[in-house]
């Protein structure tokens, strides 16, 4: 049975830098986690891959949102610059099953259904009709997924776990042992660590907040300009006794600025570990910030940059006051984090009116036009 997907291509146009182009009535959250999990996660700006580097890709947005796809190194721009990536990627919603696992799997290895040159691409990209596997020449081939990838993917299917698979050009010929493939297929499994906060006051809280997600190119950040942003801050004396910037590992970015380094990071790693399980939990595409509140003080775990967190302590202080601080630290943290951007974020050329919709099995009264095989039809 045919299958209709959405379809999404992120790659360098000439004479509009990087863009992400996307069919319709794909979700903006969809959007957001192709570029985030998927773009920059698999393409490395500062260390590029050889030039005949291609990869294949499944990624698990959430139970029933699937994202699979293509990445080719397609050489050299229209500037000259090298290394320009090409990501395509196919969307698909329903419940993934053994049969569809196996069924898209084949469909990476035989290829896109088509093609289109950096050159030839438009904005108003179409949804896509995909044949059975057999039933269709690809213009670009795929890779070879080997026995063990597979059956590693269906038992984690088997035990609902959330796919993210990744299969490169660069991996060894002979693949390693199934329990060896952890860096090639990655499963979402955040282990649970409680969050305590000591008091003897009786009106602490504890908030998670979810939001839609925000993508940010990755770049590396100058630690001296953010700690005299915190100095600063600690300085004025609006209630922050202190900050540090911690990564997604838990491990310090910066000095901790008016904070004991080592009490700082275990208790930003606890609300990180607790703010990633509430995520996986509630399958929530992101979140705003954890806090812990009591009337002797705050703690506030913030995101403000890719895989890159705030940590503030702050005095007796109100909680919307201390909220208006924190956005002006990360405004402040954000502007040195653009100004040595090299990596053009992506914008895209529409935005999408609808949010949700749903891509699957074809029906035979669709009156969408659609490409197939590089055509287009009306039905």
């Amino acid at each position: 049975m045919s299958l209709m997907v959405g379809q999404l291509i992120y790659t360098t146009l000439p004479n509009s830098g990087f863009q992400l182009l996307v069919s319709q009535r794909i979700p903006i959250h969809i959007q957001d986690s192709f570029v985030q999990n998927i773009v920059y996660q698999h393409w490395n700006v500062y260390n590029p891959p050889s030039d005949d580097y291609q990869a294949v890709y499944l990624h698990q947005v959430s139970a029933t949102h699937l994202l699979f796809g293509w990445l080719y190194n397609e050489g050299r721009d229209e500037l000259g610059r090298s290394h320009i990536p090409y990501f395509l990627a196919y969307y698909w919603t329903g419940n993934l099953d053994d049969a569809r696992l196996e069924r898209f799997l084949r469909h990476l290895e035989k290829g896109p259904v088509y093609f289109i040159e950096r050159e030839r691409l438009e904005s108003n990209l179409q949804n896509v009709i995909v044949p059975d596997v057999d039933e269709y020449n690809s213009p670009r081939l795929g890779l070879v997924i080997s026995s063990e990838i597979r059956a590693k993917s269906q038992k984690d299917l088997q035990k609902k776990k959330i796919l993210k698979l990744l299969v490169s050009s660069d991996d060894p010929v002979s693949p390693e042992p199934v329990s060896d493939l952890g860096n090639v297929l990655e499963i979402t499994d955040v282990p649970y660590l409680e969050l305590t906060v000591e008091t003897t006051e009786i009106s602490e809280k504890l908030t998670v907040t979810e939001k839609k997600s925000q993508v940010t190119a990755p770049t590396e950040l100058n630690s001296s300009q953010v700690e005299q942003i915190f100095e600063d801050v600690v300085q004025e004396g609006m209630g922050i006794e202190g900050a540090i910037l911690i990564s997604d590992e838990g491990r310090s970015l910066t000095r901790a600025i008016g904070l004991d380094e080592s009490q700082a990071l275990i208790m930003a790693g606890r609300m990180l570990a607790l703010a990633k399980k509430s995520q996986t939990e509630m399958q929530w595409q992101d979140w705003e910030a954890i806090a812990a509140h009591s009337s002797d003080g705050h703690l506030m775990l913030t995101p403000c940059l890719p895989d890159v967190f705030l940590f503030v302590q702050a005095s007796e202080v109100l909680t919307g006051l201390l909220e208006v601080e924190i956005k002006r630290i990360i405004k402040k943290i954000q502007s040195i984090h653009q100004n040595n951007e090299m990596f053009v974020p992506f914008s895209p050329l529409w935005d999408d009116l609808e949010e949700e919709d749903e891509m699957g099995e074809v029906l035979a009264d669709s009156d969408e036009q659609i490409l197939y095989r590089g055509r287009r039809m009306s039905f």
